[in-house]
């Protein structure tokens, strides 16, 4: 059986890899589309002719490219994208889509993605869905509750991915962290919707001073490169707020990871996260809003969970934290990764079974 993955971000993103390289060992031959080019569905199937299962991952490279100039490219993008899944259906190609997010969070036009995401749920074969809130939301969003479509998979551990032999002590002499610190970090792409600047005006309320905090990550875009900016030139005379703005190349991740006591996500909203899996994978505790997946993913692991609408909410957590053995915490985190429903292989099985459904 041949499965072609779209859009291609094996390079860029683990996830892929990890999925299909445990799909190859179950007899599932994957292909990879072409991307960045018109109708490039289609000449992907065109390509990797011809596949039983068109696997679509993350749509928004089709439908919000980085050249839209307005809401009439927004449209033609639409069009053209649902017209192939049309086509692609029309040959006997079966669909899935694995839902990472309803919509772009710093997307313009949200009412375009939900409008042309609703026609292509309708398309599609089976859904699947990283967590039973996902799956609720989308229900809610979309309003589409065709429930025989629907699957539930737990996101995937990165735990054999990313290289982890530094200790704790080495990480810290490598960044320049005194041993004593308590030290927090943010760890992830920056945008504006996931509450980076919120994370820094609560720190600096902190009556500890011997805290650190690490922004460490790459602005995606010109739009976040500017906000990335103002915050550093802002933030620029507090001695304890440490920026990295820029891609962290794969084996010195371990550095900043290991060099942390606690993992601060700060999201206005999370549909899903990889960097919660990272966190797992490295065994640090994590700080997080209670909201969307999050409870259902890490609650009742002692993680420290708080209401993002509380006015101090976040402050009390970073308070918590202070007091918190992170190290006896981080050890309950990294068992938590070890669960068989976080295993590539576990994953790789139902989504065998998805595709064994739909070519019946």
């Amino acid at each position: 059986m041949k499965v072609l993955y779209v859009p291609n971000w094996s390079k860029s993103n683990p996830y892929l890899n990890l999925l299909t390289g445990s799909l190859k060992k179950k007899g599932i031959e994957p292909a990879f589309g072409v991307m960045n080019v018109p109708f490039a569905i289609l000449k992907s199937i065109k390509y990797n002719w011809k596949p039983n299962i068109l696997h679509i991952h993350w749509p928004d490279p089709y439908l919000l490219r980085n050249s839209i100039i307005g809401r009439q490219q927004v449209l033609f993008n639409g069009i053209s994208f649902i017209s192939e899944l049309i086509i692609a259906r029309l040959l006997g190609i079966k669909i899935v889509w694995t839902v990472h997010e309803l919509t772009r969070n710093d997307s313009g036009y949200k009412r375009w993605q939900i409008f042309f995401y609703r026609i292509m749920a309708k398309l599609t074969n089976k859904i699947v869905f990283h967590s039973n809130w996902a799956r609720d939301e989308l229900k809610k969003v979309y309003n589409y509750t065709n429930d025989s479509k629907f699957n539930v998979i737990s996101h995937g551990n990165y735990n054999s991915v990313y290289e982890n032999k530094v200790t704790r002590e080495q990480a810290r002499k490598y960044l320049n962290v005194d041993e004593h610190d308590k030290v927090f970090l943010f760890f992830g792409t920056i945008r504006p919707f996931k509450g980076i600047n919120l994370l820094i005006e609560n720190f600096i309320k902190l009556p500890d001073k011997k805290s650190k905090l690490f922004i460490v990550g790459s602005p995606i875009c010109e739009e976040t490169k500017k906000y990335a900016k103002k915050l550093e030139e802002k933030y620029s005379n507090t001695k304890n707020i440490i920026f990295f703005l820029k891609y962290i190349e794969e084996h010195k991740i371990q550095y900043f990871m290991n060099m942390a006591d606690f993992i601060v996500l700060p999201y206005k909203h999370i549909f899903s996260s990889g960097c919660i899996m990272l966190a797992l994978a490295f065994g640090r505790g994590i700080i997080v809003p209670s909201i969307d997946s999050i409870p259902e993913i890490i609650g009742g692991t002692q993680n420290i969970l708080y209401d993002p609408y509380s006015e101090n909410g976040l402050l009390n957590a970073l308070k918590q934290a202070l007091n918190t053995d992170s190290i006896k915490l981080g050890e309950k985190i990294f068992k938590l990764g070890l669960q068989e429903k976080y295993k590539w292989s576990y994953s790789a099985e139902q989504y065998k079974k998805i595709y064994m459904q739909c070519c019946r």
